[in-house]
């Protein structure tokens, strides 16, 4: 027995304690070899070929782990090399993600195209500055809002702001509500022999910035010019003209006017294939609207001639808005002209569409092209911007009672009753002493979209079943009535309702099954809306609408931040730490820090637009130059715009 233990303690040294070395031995790499051929030099110098032999015994032995307890291996744990390829393999990871996180920050231009991508996306996630939903299980409202522009006092200023907009009142109100028929009865009566009404007509001369107004037998030349040389003109206020809806002359009409005095004449007007007879229309409430838009108002001039359709520049009185907001004189201006069809010995029209004055004709498509695509059926045509909401920055409606239904429930919505004291009412649309008492009026809206929503809204939960509250709403009160931006309201109020809403889908002509709200596009799927889609797949506008199928959006924006998330970090960084408007962009607008230009660069890609709308905010610096006034120059916008604005500026 003692012969046999020291043989095995003989063994497990040699095991654990290579020859020549006092440390441990590690375990073989590869498989434990029985024999080890080695060779041995003896001291005469003669070689002899040893073999070591790997019995039974030392294989078991070397391949326990209760063994050799000086080696760390045979406890279990890693070895060395084996935490730095792991440490390494992490570390790589975490590089890639942080490269990733970085490149998408850096080339992320947040906007609304943002806020529609994720309010449309699997988890139906919309936020504004008040708060954020997950589609209609959860709802998070913040305490105050959450800023998410620029300062007042961040953004430096180194030219005056154009007038781009009539001055929103800070509490419209009106005690009689305005019916468009009998507007259009009163203010549009045919000029003699056909009626007693009065000639009014217009032209913007090509040549150089001026309009020539022909008011009833007046001729007025108004100069469309910089707001610094506006004391130097002398004319009359919009409330001393006789008319208000100017038609537009032909060009020899000018001529003959100026050198003749005779009465103008209309221009040319033919129906647009199936589209029919299109009549364009603009309005303002100041003459200072105009001084910052005469590449505007003849880019629809020039256009609506191509297309020999009917061309009306409404100037709307503060008078005739009865208290209203200056927002709402477009409604009028529209709701007069639809009303035209249903009297008597009037001149109508197929189709009116109204577009504001920081809009333009991008695309020489013809309007017939847009109205193939909409259904019949449908009253209301709205473009699709790509923001989360609809915009009224172009409307087109057919002369349909609903349309001069839904005209008269906008101009005459009401935001909230108020007593003649100034003292709010239950702000409820059903207010019981509203229409026996005479010490309550009518509380309007300042902007003209959040009245737009609500008659629609209406509407839709008449027809479709949208649980749409209304003055219900439990933000109605501070988000539905904005200076600028509606967000909340739409967020709130509108979508928050949509997004509860069950649509019926047609499989077949006998079965339909219930779907949820899934985006803006399903407006398609309500009544009296119909909503043309963002894009287009190639723009019209390089073939001049002959020969392609697939036009431009109806509508473009500009909708991007002009920097990245992560450079308005750097920014907002730089800003905290040194403080004023070092570290902000000069001279853009204080939400997407974009300017004219990069206005411009976003509406160019994607295949541009038949209508392209800045917003008054980016009316700036180059942007005014680029507006097309020919075929020829607004393919070349389209080409190259840059090149274009500033040969224009660089000629003016």
């Amino acid at each position: 027995k003692v012969r046999v233990l020291i043989a095995v303690s003989r063994l497990f040294t040699k095991a654990c304690t290579p020859k020549g070395t006092g440390q441990a031995m590690r375990r073989f790499p590869g498989p434990i070899p029985v024999v080890n051929h080695h060779h041995a030099v003896r001291d005469n110098g003669v070689g002899k070929l040893q073999a070591d032999v790997f019995t039974s015994v030392k294989v078991m032995l070397l391949r326990s782990r209760r063994f050799c307890q000086r080696d760390k291996y045979w406890h279990g744990k890693y070895r060395r090399g084996t935490h730095l390829s792991i440490s390494r393999l992490l570390s790589g990871f975490f590089s890639i993600i942080l490269s990733r996180s970085l490149v998408l920050l850096a080339t992320w231009y947040p906007g609304d195209e943002t806020i529609r991508f994720t309010s449309e996306g699997p988890l139906r996630l919309m936020f504004s500055r008040s708060g954020l939903s997950i589609g209609n299980h959860h709802e998070l409202h913040f305490t105050r809002e959450i800023k998410l522009d620029a300062q007042e006092g961040s953004i430096k200023r180194t030219r005056k702001p154009s007038t781009v907009q009539g001055k929103i009142a800070e509490r419209p109100m009106w005690s009689a509500d305005l019916n468009v028929t009998m507007l259009a009865e009163l203010s549009l009566e045919p000029a003699p022999p056909n009626g007693r009404g009065s000639a009014c007509f217009f032209r913007v001369h090509s040549d150089i910035p001026q309009i020539t107004l022909f008011d009833d037998g007046q001729v007025l030349i108004h100069k469309l010019q910089a707001p610094a040389n506006i004391a130097q003109q002398t004319f009359p206020k919009i409330d001393q003209l006789r008319c208000t809806h100017f038609r537009l002359m032909t060009e020899l009409s000018l001529v003959a006017l100026h050198r003749k005095g005779e009465t103008p004449t209309a221009s040319l007007t033919k129906p647009d294939g199936s589209a029919g007879k299109i009549l364009m229309m603009n309005s303002a409430t100041t003459f200072d609207m105009l001084f910052e838009y005469h590449l505007t108002l003849l880019n629809h001039q020039v256009y609506a001639e191509y297309h020999h359709y009917a061309y009306i520049l409404a100037l709307v009185k503060p008078v005739e808005l009865h208290g209203r907001s200056a927002k709402f004189a477009k409604h009028i201006a529209m709701g007069t002209q639809l009303a035209q069809t249903w009297i008597p010995a009037r001149q109508s029209w197929d189709i009116v569409c109204h577009m504001d004055l920081d809009a333009w004709h991008a695309s020489w498509a013809p309007f017939s092209t847009y109205a193939d695509m909409w259904p019949s059926h449908k009253d209301l045509l709205l473009g699709d911007t790509g923001q989360i909401w609809l915009n009224s920055g172009l409307m087109c409606a057919r002369p349909t009672r609903w349309a001069l239904r839904f005209f008269d429930r906008v101009i005459n919505a009401v935001f909230l009753y108020a007593r003649n004291d100034g003292e709010l009412g239950a702000g409820v649309g059903n207010h019981p002493d509203r229409d026996s008492a005479e010490d309550f009026v009518s509380l309007g809206f300042k902007r003209d979209q959040p009245a737009v929503w609500h008659v629609l809204s209406q509407t839709w939960a008449d027809d479709a079943g949208v649980p749409y509250q209304g003055p219900g709403c439990i933000d109605w009160g501070s988000a539905c009535n904005p200076d600028e931006n509606p967000l909340e309201c739409w967020h709130w109020c509108h979508w928050d309702a949509l997004q509860r809403t069950d649509l019926q889908e047609r499989v077949s002509q006998s079965h339909s099954k219930t779907t949820r709200w899934k985006g803006l596009e399903d407006v398609n799927r309500l009544t009296h809306v119909h909503l043309a889609p963002p894009r287009g797949t190639e723009s019209a506008v390089r073939n001049q609408g002959q020969g392609d199928n697939s036009p431009p959006a109806l509508h473009r924006m500009c909708l991007r931040s002009c920097y990245s998330v992560l450079s308005r970090a750097a920014i907002s960084l730089c800003s905290l730490l040194f403080g004023g408007s070092v570290c902000w962009p000069k001279d853009v607008d204080k939400m997407s820090l974009c300017d004219g230009k990069g206005c411009m660069m976003q509406m160019n890609d994607g295949g541009g637009g038949w209508i392209k709308h800045t917003g008054h905010q980016h009316w700036r610096d180059i942007l005014p130059k680029c507006v097309p006034t020919s075929v020829s120059e607004a393919l070349q916008v389209q080409r190259d715009f840059l090149s274009h604005c500033e040969r224009r500026k660089n000629d003016q």
